[in-house]
């Protein structure tokens, strides 16, 4: 008779680690789950009910307070989460993806959005996806076929352009990238550039902070572009049937080092 007692102590005991064994591997597997948090709030809601439970018995008597302060914590942190994601949303997921943009650009590089070999196969012109917040930031630059040299030739404006086509010349001279607001175009020879505004005034929505520019107005959309002359190219207009053209400076009979050598470095 003296062994009854101890018998249920050592059951009562034995629930306890059961309890913990479950809430372990409960917890072990949520940990490979990400819910800005929400997931540690759900187990603490879904822990308290089942501590409240009427059924099976015995109903739980002493200590109802803090399974009732788990619900409740766990609730408010939920409630908390999903109104700060209806607010903020936009910023929240524009800083996890650039956190991530950031981690993938250290790792592997920087994000190669479109990519347009040269006829001769000498170069290749592309457009980079540099991490930002609040995208497109794009960096145009031209890669000899090496793969170890390469020439830098823009960088769009953040937030407002990004590139649309990339046009060479049949002769590998000449490389025009068409972008929202400009045409920018470049001679490999000497790497020479020439822009064209295609968009209205950027206009930035608040004047005395560093906020986004956006280009309104009406906009020139080109509509072809043509190399018909030696060191130039021509582009006409949609709704136009004029072609304007854009000629680079002579050639000097000897680049200065400056103009001649391609930065080294990797894409």
């Amino acid at each position: 008779m003296n062994n009854q007692p101890n018998t249920r102590n050592e059951q009562a005991v034995l629930g306890q680690k059961y309890a913990f064994a479950t809430a372990a591997l409960v917890l072990g597997i949520a940990s490979f789950i990400s819910l800005l948090g929400m997931e540690k709030a759900v187990l603490a809601i879904a822990f308290g009910l089942l501590a409240l439970k009427a059924a099976p018995a015995p109903e739980l008597a002493r200590r109802r307070g803090w399974a009732k302060g788990g619900i409740v914590l766990g609730v408010l942190h939920v409630v908390l989460v999903i109104g700060i994601l209806f607010v903020f949303g936009g910023a929240v997921v524009g800083l996890l993806q650039y956190t991530a943009d950031l981690g993938n650009a250290a790792i592997r590089g920087f994000k190669v959005v479109t990519a347009v070999p040269s006829p001769n196969g000498n170069h290749v012109a592309y457009v980079q996806e540099l991490p930002s917040i609040d995208p497109p930031n794009q960096a145009l630059l031209v890669e000899r076929k090496d793969q170890r040299h390469f020439m830098p030739i823009a960088h769009l404006a953040g937030d407002v352009d990004a590139i649309e086509r990339i046009v060479w010349s049949a002769d590998s001279r000449i490389v025009v990238f068409q972008s929202h607001d400009y045409l920018t175009a470049a001679r490999v020879a000497d790497w020479q550039t020439v822009r064209v505004f295609l968009a209205s005034e950027w206009t930035r929505h608040q004047p005395k902070r560093n906020s986004t520019f956006t280009s309104a107005g009406p906009r020139l959309e080109v509509e072809a572009i043509a190399f018909r002359e030696p060191d130039s190219f021509a582009y006409r207009l949609k709704g136009e049937d004029r072609w304007q053209t854009v000629r680079f400076s002579p050639l000097a009979a000897t680049p200065s080092p400056g103009q001649a050598a391609l930065r080294p470095g990797g894409a």
